[in-house]
């Protein structure tokens, strides 16, 4: 008896415990306004910490009465970023409820918190299926919702035949989640299409906008992931589009008006479905071609919701093949949209003018103002694309003026990103287009006065191999780059000088000085050395002061190149005394903590003894030119005259190592040409897209 008592009083004990448990667990509405009066970050993890242990506890009891509110919980917690992953077993749990309300936070839940990786999901399968069979239409739905946002394939490919039983349903909200669910089997098992590609016709023959717009997202999802059925969906749904888009602007039925435009979502999927059904089908096209017209001229562009059925529109006109009337119209509504004050209007205008451009270039090009008018936008995406468009629409009339743009916006954008990539794009259609070497070299130059820094390494060098090409240059390049580059002098701010093209004009001073500077020429050789003498002191300067990095690298190879400038001129046309100074500044260098320099310094005061005079000449000889129109027509870029196309930049961005205009700086240089005629092999193996001091060549 007292046995029988110790027990009953340790289980009364324990169930007043449990009660006292269950009484103190708080509503929803008292985690919110306790989550919303935290004053710090850790007092809300505090309190999560704490309200999440207590649900915990109470899921390891097998708690019942509080499991819905506490799985609720759960689901604002996640909202607002913390781990809630212990609570996908109690969501299955609610799944697996009688009660209607258990389900759909069940269901909830499961949306929220698994993914379509998780193991967990295959649990539910059954429970599923015997919702999907239940005879009350809304645990029906609720099956629906959750099949077609998170499922695995295999769920799927277990439950599609109930689900194309609901697709003849004739409940209408059965139907769209059906419909929709349909749509999910078919983007994770393609090969089932087969089993809803019938039911398509009497989905877009439906009245309700909701199953309408459930029915065009299937037969466009048939279309993307079974291309093998658009025969079919073409014979049964294209003149149930035309049918659909007469019936909106008719007002044949009731229609939702949104902005002052009827169905926009019902437009914008059927105008999908026809860009889809039409391409690459011309009777197909020509039969949707009366609609689309229809669209164009019936749509009202005061809302947002007409710009986003006519852009619909556009893209359409672009896909199909239309007459050139049709195309003209696409061209006359981007034109429109180009015109509007509002940016993501014109954004996606440009993005579609680059289409254009494939089978209408002179009609893009005379929307050119418009273009370099966007170019100037503040809105950086609008540039970038106005930029690509530019860029797309370039040939041989147009370069000169587009070129001038890009130099203009070097000048306007400072972000490193913009000017890569104008510096490439100015860099591509100069190699394709230039009207005379000269004006390409001063193009360039010009894009490497703006951008400096920003100008990739690779197209620097490139304007050396340029002057290299074209001997007519070399003295006048030479003069005007030595007067604006190395002469003056430096600003007090050296971190502001222009080290890349100082840089660059060292290097061509280096090698092309001779015709200018020395004795009878427009500039003596002292002073030249005294003006790369200036930029050495104040490289060493500011190389030991300034903590920036890439400015370091900048100016450790600005340093090299100075070196190698002034032992090229001095072997060239330096006389003894001269000599005699220079070796003095060597002297200097062969101490230096730089490696690179203090080898350079040791090898150069070698070279510029008497002993050495034969093999110094040999060394410092001027670099062989390389021919760039023979070296173009010999690999195909250009026909015979020098005469190209718009299709030539993309071999020269093949050639020259640019993978895409709008991406990182490529791998190669544009002078690592490795074929036999490139200046690397002229050089030795040498390539000019590596430090300019390798141009001093030693001989092994």
């Amino acid at each position: 008896m007292e046995k029988e008592v110790k027990k009953l009083f340790k289980k009364t004990k324990e169930t007043l415990n449990k009660a006292k448990r269950s009484y103190v667990c708080k509503s929803l509405k008292d985690v919110i306004r306790g989550f919303r009066e935290c004053k710090t970050v850790a007092e809300e993890r505090a309190l999560v910490k704490k309200e999440s242990a207590h649900i915990r506890d109470l899921f390891k009891e097998g708690d019942t009465a509080f499991r819905r509110r506490n799985v609720l919980k759960l689901l604002f917690f996640h909202m607002n970023g913390h781990p809630t992953d212990f609570g996908q077993i109690e969501c299955l749990k609610l799944c697996a409820s009688h009660k209607y309300m258990d389900k759909r936070v069940g269901y909830l839940g499961m949306l929220v918190l698994l993914t379509d990786s998780e193991d967990t999901l295959t649990l539910i399968t059954n429970c599923l299926k015997l919702d999907l069979e239940n005879n009350d239409p809304t645990i029906v739905a609720l099956a629906l919702t959750a099949l077609g946002d998170v499922t695995s394939p295999e769920m799927l490919r277990d439950l599609e035949g109930v689900i194309q039983k609901h697709l003849t349903s004739k409940i209408s909200f059965v139907v769209k989640k059906a419909a929709l669910a349909a749509t999910q089997v078919v983007r994770k098992l393609p090969d089932s299409a087969e089993l809803f590609i019938g039911k398509v016709p009497n989905l877009l023959e439906h009245r309700e906008s909701a199953v309408l717009l459930s029915g065009l997202a299937l037969a466009t999802e048939i279309g993307v992931q079974a291309p093998n059925f658009l025969p079919q969906l073409r014979r049964n749904c294209a003149s149930s589009l035309v049918k659909i888009m007469k019936n909106i602007f008719s007002h044949s039925y009731d229609t939702v008006v949104i902005g002052g435009v009827p169905e926009p979502f019902v437009q914008g999927r059927v105008l999908i479905l026809m860009r889809i059904l039409g391409e690459g089908d011309s009777q197909v096209s020509e039969k949707f071609g009366e609609t689309l017209a229809l669209v164009a001229s019936s749509t009202d562009t005061a809302k947002g919701a007409g710009n986003a059925v006519l852009y619909e529109c556009v893209k359409t006109l672009i896909a199909l093949p239309l007459d050139s009337s049709m195309k003209n119209l696409a061209l006359r509504l981007l034109e429109n949209f180009l015109e509007t004050k509002e940016p993501n209007i014109r954004y996606v205008a440009l993005q579609e003018l680059k289409k254009v451009v494939a089978y209408d270039i002179i009609g893009v090009q005379a929307l050119q103002s418009t273009i370099f008018d966007c170019m100037k936008e503040e809105d950086v995406s609008i540039c970038r694309r106005a930029v690509d468009v530019a860029f797309t629409m370039t040939n041989q009339r147009n370069v000169q003026d587009l070129a001038k743009e890009l130099i203009m916006f070097l000048d306007k954008r400072p972000d490193p990103d913009l000017q890569e990539d104008a510096c490439r794009k100015i860099c591509t259609i100069c190699n394709a287009f230039s009207p005379s070497s000269d004006w390409h070299v001063r193009t360039m130059i010009d894009a490497l006065r703006r951008a400096d820094r920003n100008m990739p390494e690779d197209l620097c060098m490139s304007i050396v191999s340029l002057v290299s090409g074209e001997p007519s240059l070399q003295e006048k390049i030479a003069s005007e780059i030595y007067v604006e580059a190395i002469a003056p002098e430096l600003p007090i701010d050296l971190r502001k000088a222009r080290w890349r093209l100082i840089r660059i004009a060292l290097i061509l001073v280096g090698e092309h000085g001779h015709y200018v500077i020395g004795s009878g020429k427009p500039f003596s050789f002292p002073t030249a050395l005294s003006s790369m003498s200036q930029i050495l002191n104040a490289c060493a300067n500011l190389y030991f002061d300034d903590e920036n990095e890439e400015l370091q690298v900048e100016i450790e190879r600005v340093r090299e190149n100075a070196l190698t400038a002034m032992v090229t001129m001095a072997a060239r046309v330096a006389t003894d005394t001269e000599m005699l100074e220079l070796r003095n500044i060597l002297e200097e260098y062969r101490s230096s903590p730089n490696v690179e320099l203090q080898t350079r310094a040791c090898e150069y005061s070698v070279l510029l003894t008497s002993d050495m005079l034969d093999i110094r000449q040999e060394l410092f000889a001027p670099i062989p030119s390389l021919n760039f129109d023979r070296f173009r027509t010999s690999h195909g870029l250009l026909a015979a005259g020098g005469s190209s196309t718009v299709s030539s930049i993309d071999q020269i961005d093949a050639l020259f190592g640019f993978s895409s205009l709008s991406t990182a700086a490529p791998t190669t240089s544009v002078l690592a040409i490795t074929d036999g005629t490139g200046l690397d092999d002229l050089l030795g193996g040498l390539s000019l897209s590596t430090n300019a001091n390798q141009l001093a060549l030693v001989p092994k």
